[in-house]
Parts: structure tokens; C-alpha cells; sequence
């Protein structure tokens, strides 16, 4: 019996913290591409102008999200899409539209895909760019 309450004493409370601890953040379990493309669109409220491989309105994709900003010519965009798994960038890798250009966390270096928007966007850095994502 006594042994039953040194258990309940000392090692129930040793655990609890364990229990306590956060969670992953959702942004990690998630798939993202980051990809510079151009923009389609004709403006109006039906299709207005966005960056390519991005829905419009009403329309359904597997992406869960994504974010962009203009480069500084006006007619790329820089933009980061998520989606829950890798198969929904089967479209986006397989493009071979000249102007469209995937970067992927995990072949490239920051360094280098900061050193490569910089050249479309002049004060382009990674950190502010992920600070975009909601």
C-alpha cells in the first residue's frame, strides 16, 4: 500500500509536465514551394490579376494557402504556396514556362534563393516574407 502511494506521490506529478507541452505549429506540417511566376488575369472582378498556378475566386484547389508580392518589374510575383501534401505541385514542377522559376527548402540554400529574388525584388528578405503568412 505504501508503495502504491509513493507512486501516486512522486511519479503521477513528475509526469504532468510532460503533458503540458506545446504542440507542433501547423506552418511546419505543412508542404510549401516557393516559386517566382507571372502574373495572369485581365483585372476584372471575374479574373482579376493574380500570380499564376493561384485561384481565383470560387475556385477549388489542393492548396491550403498561399501568399505573394509584386517584384519590382511589375510583372512577376514571388510567391509561397502550401498545400497539404506534395502531390498537389505536380502542376507547378512539371511547368516549363521560361519565366517560371521553384525554389525548394529543401534542395536550396536561403542564401541563394534570397540572392536570386533580391534580383526581382530589391529589399526581399525571407523572414519578412514568411511574417506575411497568417
Amino acid at each position: 500500500m505504501r508503495l502504491l502511494f509513493l507512486l501516486f506521490v512522486l511519479v503521477f506529478p513528475a509526469c504532468s509536465p510532460l503533458s503540458a507541452q506545446k504542440g507542433t505549429s501547423p506552418r511546419y506540417g505543412q508542404e510549401r514551394l516557393l516559386i517566382v511566376c507571372p502574373l495572369i488575369g485581365d483585372g476584372s472582378y471575374a479574373n482579376p490579376r493574380r500570380p499564376m498556378f493561384t485561384p481565383s475566386r470560387g475556385q477549388t484547389t489542393q492548396f491550403t494557402g498561399f501568399h505573394w508580392v509584386l517584384a519590382d518589374n511589375g510583372r512577376l510575383a514571388i510567391v509561397e504556396i502550401t498545400a497539404k501534401s506534395r502531390a498537389a505541385f505536380i502542376s507547378i514542377l512539371s511547368d516549363r514556362t521560361p519565366e517560371v522559376r521553384v525554389f525548394d527548402r529543401a534542395r536550396d540554400k536561403k542564401d541563394d534563393v534570397e540572392r536570386e529574388l533580391k534580383l526581382l525584388k530589391r529589399d526581399f528578405t525571407l523572414e519578412r516574407f514568411a511574417g506575411l503568412t497568417r
